[in-house]
């Protein structure tokens, strides 16, 4: 069962009784094992696989491996890496020779993790509204443990719907989603959004007496587009 020198004897007898025997050291080499490491990736990563096969005595000299992918790629490298097609379970045999012919094979089950899609709805608002968010991201298979929202003035949320934001300035802004898979496989979307500015209501007037017309002069303003609408509410009903 072990590698090592056995003494092999051989005893030969004639047909009129007459012997001889020989005996000579017979080199019984040992087998290698077969032995490989890997980290399961998500999917559009590259799988790396680290030969970890031994043998105690004489050294290892030819290495093949078999990805298990639908083109049956291979390798002949000590170490190599591979990147699958798609997500799914694929087998990676590694067969092992040693340098006097002996050899051991072994075969993992390696997984390719299917990435999350981030994508969301936003809408565009006034500075002191908050702006409707809806989280629309999705994943073939697992699920989605972790949302992260920047929202690009400084503040962030890490929940699937997150609470009312309200922007202190007007201006454009970049709202990026960050959300992770179980698999700790990530995806990102960016998205833009304008807060537009607020009009600033204000107008002049003269006291009157009953019976007088009253003149107002409208004085609002706003920093950025134009004021499109102006009503007045008299207070006499």
């Amino acid at each position: 069962d072990t590698g090592g020198v056995y003494n092999v004897e051989l005893l030969v007898t004639s047909d009129y009784g007459c012997q001889d025997s020989i005996t000579q050291p017979v080199l019984v080499h040992h087998n290698p094992v077969a032995d490989f490491n890997f980290t399961n990736v998500c999917n559009e990563q590259v799988n790396v696989f680290t030969d970890a096969s031994i043998v105690n005595v004489g050294n290892i000299s030819e290495w093949l491996w078999g990805f298990g992918d639908p083109l049956g790629s291979s390798a002949i490298s000590q170490d190599t890496a591979f990147e699958y097609p798609s997500p799914g379970s694929y087998q990676v045999n590694l067969s092992v020779t040693t340098n006097f012919g002996c050899s051991d094979d072994t075969t993992q089950t390696v997984r390719v993790y299917d990435n999350p899609e981030a994508d969301f709805t936003i809408t565009d608002e006034c500075r002191k509204f908050a702006p409707t968010i809806t989280d629309l991201s999705t994943i073939a298979t697992g699920s989605i443990d972790q949302w992260i929202w920047d929202y690009d003035d400084g503040d962030s949320a890490f929940v699937q719907s997150p609470p009312d934001h309200y922007y202190s300035s007007a201006g454009n802004y970049d709202v990026t989603l960050i959300v992770v898979s179980d698999n700790n496989c990530s995806d990102t979307i960016t998205q833009p959004l304008e807060i537009y500015p607020m009009p600033v209501a204000d107008f002049d007037f003269s006291d009157v007496c009953l019976g007088e017309d009253a003149q107002f002069t409208d004085q609002s303003s706003i920093n950025g587009g134009s004021i499109l609408g102006r009503l007045y509410d008299f207070g006499d009903g």
